[in-house]
């Protein structure tokens, strides 16, 4: 049987007489080339190439708990596929892709959490900064016909000033008949119409008249605030169904126009508002209160955010706030630091309670994405998340009694 040697052993061998030792022999490895390295790489990537294709395509068990794994964009890849063969009907890629978005943030079981493409947020941006877009009106259907018929007309509005009056009946817009169509249907014809001129046919009613009158949409100031003196009293009146970016100066106009009747109390009703800026009811609180905490917020990780008033203006009104269950969010806000400060009775029903604050975060392609970010709390410190807050005097709202059972209850606050 033959021996063998390593490859890089040195043999050793006797000299014989007269003879010098052979030579000794080594190993010299070949030099590795770059052609073989990449060789080598590409191999390898198209092994795992082929692996991951197999992954995804071939019909085996996974199991898609994570948003971000393999086995979720095996699944979606799974579901298109599914819809692109059997699906009866036409499919939008994009409202498919969006609803993706949308259904990913309403995993979180949150309701104020959700996904806007970038045409949502810019309306709702603009809603929440207090502005619209439209003629200036208000429209409702006429019991008797159920024709559309302008109810109110804003002052100085577009519509105003094409010469358009309450009680004008819309009969087509852009002279597409509206006959049938709902006040819904309507405001999105004229919302959504390709050019801002918008030409209305009317019939006046009055005169017999009927019209054709082109009017200009606009971004109009939407109205948040109102009020003035009530019926057979010394005592001011102002509703605020919304906090926006323009409520601060309709109550701050408001409040000066009641102030000029020499008016000494003041009944503030926040029954059905359902919130809006937190900046805003902030801005609102600085009215009355003229220096000190109005609310502060805590995220996830501790950290506080204190919004104050150093605005050093003092109520002169005793005030009565109305409130009920569907007052919530930076109502809730507006009427927790009244109630803290002692500046005014809270009257009427337990509030929503809705002690949470949402971001927006802006994606790269224009989306948005708002979440649920913090805790807010009154100046006192009351946390009224899921709990609300509990009214001074509690007052039931009576829909079978002739007067407002819950403004009485506030007059009556008031003395």
């Amino acid at each position: 049987m033959e021996e063998y040697t390593e490859i890089n052993e040195i043999e050793e061998t006797e000299k014989a007489d007269g003879e010098e030792a052979p030579e000794r022999k080594s190993f010299k490895p070949e030099k590795k080339t770059v052609k073989g390295f990449f060789i080598g790489m590409a191999v390898t990537f198209a092994a795992l190439a082929v692996i991951l294709t197999c992954y995804i395509k071939l019909p085996v068990a996974y199991s898609a708990s994570k948003p971000e794994s393999l086995s979720s964009n095996k699944k979606i890849n799974e579901i298109l596929e599914l819809i692109d063969e059997h699906y009866i009907g036409e499919v939008d890629e994009q409202l498919l892709t969006d609803y993706m978005f949308l259904g990913l943030i309403s995993g979180l079981e949150d309701p104020y959490s959700t996904y806007f493409t970038e045409e949502q947020y810019e309306e709702l941006s603009t809603s929440q900064q207090g502005h619209y877009v439209g003629i200036g009106v208000t429209i409702i259907e006429r019991e008797e016909d159920g024709g559309i018929q302008i109810y109110t007309v804003e002052e100085d509005g577009p519509a105003d000033e094409a010469g358009i009056v309450p009680g004008d009946i819309i009969k087509t817009v852009n002279g597409e008949s509206v006959d049938g169509f709902s006040i819904s249907e309507v405001t999105e014809m004229i919302q959504n119409a390709e050019s801002d001129d918008i030409v209305l046919g009317i019939y006046r009613e009055d005169s017999k008249e009927e019209l054709e009158v082109t009017v200009t949409r606009g971004l109009l100031d939407s109205v948040s605030v109102w009020g003035g003196i009530l019926e057979d009293s010394d005592t001011g009146y102002v509703a605020i169904d919304s906090f926006t970016g323009v409520t601060a100066e309709q109550l701050a106009e408001i409040l000066k126009q009641i102030e000029e009747t020499g008016a000494d109390s003041l009944i503030i009703d926040l029954r059905g508002n359902g919130g809006g800026l937190v900046s805003a009811a902030c801005d609102c609180l600085r009215e009355f209160i003229p220096e000190g905490l109005l609310v502060y917020t805590e995220d996830k990780n501790g950290n506080r955010k204190e919004y104050t008033s150093e605005s050093g203006k003092e109520t002169e009104f005793s005030i009565a706030v109305l409130v009920d269950g569907e007052t919530a969010s930076a109502a809730e806000i507006f009427a927790g630091a009244m109630q803290d400060y002692g500046i005014a009775k809270i009257v009427g029903t337990q509030t929503f309670g809705k002690g949470i604050i949402q971001d927006v975060y802006h994606l790269n392609d224009g989306s948005v994405i708002r979440l649920t970010v913090s805790h807010y709390y009154t100046p006192n410190g009351n946390n009224i998340h899921e709990v609300g807050i509990t009214p001074d005097i509690v007052a039931e709202y009576d829909e079978n009694a002739e007067t407002d059972t819950q403004l009485e209850a506030a007059l009556e606050a008031l003395g």
